[in-house]
């Protein structure tokens, strides 16, 4: 990636932009914002002397709740008076299901969590302000606990111009309330509104545009931004090689059955999430992350993906991969010992049982922070 101009001002609070296709991106739009986080933390009283006994298994603690309050002011200077309903009926529809909550973090960090929107302000309360702003209050939780950095290769964006919910969207729903449902002259005119984004013509790939001032200067300020994130690894599937998904990669030559290496991680809370990919000639190859080993019986050649779920998939090339694997036996895997897991720092791995000269490792892992 080309230098990143997105650096005059980082030292900012985090700041909400996004629930589902609902965009509030400039400051003015979300006021009062709270955010609250509790740990699982058991004590127990000492017998015999002060303090408390913190029975903690875990090197780190474990997130109990995440909930977040936030006062919305949604901009209604281009609503026209035909569509308030539609308007109204859009924004209830995209908060009453759970989906994506985006922000912006300190230091331009785009970050996203799964949320529920767990209470919204009774309609009849809701304020038409007199600078052109509806304002209602909503508050979510976040039943995993735990935030997500966002993979640049998965997050597109949209100009709001081509997909407005105050404007294309509110006037061709309410066109098409009037439409015949078999009329598909008249469906069409809601295409572009309706689809989630069907291919990648109009999107901005997000790892680029961080490269491009003007957009740092249209996304980040605290104005009112024009673009919507669209988030969709089948996109960056469709429009990159397969491997490319993978960030930390690792290659050796002149390998003698065994590549040791290590990479970093900016991972905050460590992370179980991960997919991993060896590329090479093996036979009976092991894995090892962090100190626990995944080992797979038998003789492969090409490319082995394994993740934490247990999905083994092995295929000729990356190509063939993509839609020509074949699925490797769980009678085969053995994970042994405890979940691996990526921290914070510099972490470890190793492959054993490769054959040919030269051995690659691709590794993909879910960051998380609170």
């Amino acid at each position: 990636m080309s230098e990143n101009y997105c650096c005059e001002d980082k030292v900012q609070p985090r700041r909400y932009i996004q629930y589902n296709d609902l965009s509030f991106q400039g400051t003015e739009n979300v006021k009062n914002q709270s955010e609250s986080l509790s740990f699982r933390l058991s004590k127990t009283a000492r017998l015999f002397s002060d303090g408390s006994y913190v029975a903690n298994s875990n090197r780190q603690l474990l997130v109990d709740s995440n909930s977040i309050s936030l006062q919305l002011r949604l901009r209604t200077n281009n609503w026209s008076a035909d569509n308030i309903t539609v308007h109204r009926d859009f924004i209830m529809r995209e908060l009453m299901v759970g989906g994506k909550l985006w922000a912006i973090d300190t230091g331009y960090q785009l970050i996203w969590c799964n949320a529920y929107c767990t209470s919204i302000q009774s309609a009849k309360d809701w304020v038409a302000t007199d600078d052109g702003y509806l304002v209602f209050n909503v508050e979510f939780d976040n039943p995993d606990g735990v935030w997500h950095k966002a993979k640049e290769s998965h997050v597109y964006l949209e100009e709001w111009d081509l997909c407005d919910f105050t404007h294309m969207k509110a006037d061709c729903l309410r066109q098409n309330s009037f439409c015949n449902n078999e009329d598909l002259i008249c469906l069409n005119n809601c295409a572009c509104c309706e689809s989630s984004c069907k291919d990648v013509a109009g999107l901005l790939n997000y790892c680029e545009a961080q490269a491009d001032a003007v957009f740092c200067r249209d996304f980040f300020e605290e104005c009112d931004s024009k673009y919507r994130i669209v988030y969709n690894c089948k996109l960056s599937l469709d429009t990159c090689n397969l491997k490319d998904t993978y960030p930390i990669h690792k290659c050796a030559y002149c390998v003698n059955d065994v590549m040791v290496g290590e990479f970093f991680s900016d991972t905050v809370k460590d992370s179980g999430m991960w997919s991993v990919a060896i590329e090479g000639i093996f036979k009976n190859p092991v894995i090892e992350i962090n100190g626990v080993t995944i080992k797979l019986k038998g003789e492969y050649n090409g490319v082995v993906t394994v993740d934490y779920k247990g999905n083994v998939r092995t295929a000729k090339s990356w190509e063939c991969l993509t839609y020509n694997y074949k699925e490797v036996s769980l009678d085969d895997v053995n994970f042994c010992g405890a979940k691996a897991t990526v921290h914070y720092g510099m972490n470890h791995f190793s492959v054993a049982g490769a054959t040919s000269e030269s051995v690659c490792l691709f590794l993909d892992v879910e960051r998380l922070t609170v």
